[in-house]
């Protein structure tokens, strides 16, 4: 997986963000997967949870992204 920013042109979940650089390396925290989104004056905190997400046991926390959000991959 790379860090940095991630040029996007239209709509983008988190799963394909983190397809979109290479998926996860080894050391990487499935479970601790956030999203962090400013907001006008506060920071809120999403979580994701990736393993219900590929099982498709639950697609909620597949969040759709928008300008300025951060994925954080412990």
């Amino acid at each position: 997986m790379r860090s940095g920013p991630l040029i996007i042109s239209g709509p983008i979940t988190v799963l394909q963000a983190i397809s979109l650089v290479g998926g996860f390396d080894k050391f990487a925290d499935e479970g601790g997967i956030k999203v962090i989104r400013t907001k006008a004056d506060s920071q809120e905190i999403l979580s994701v949870h990736y393993k219900d997400i590929i099982s498709g046991k639950d697609m909620s926390t597949n969040i759709q992204l928008k300008a300025g959000d951060t994925v954080v991959v412990p």
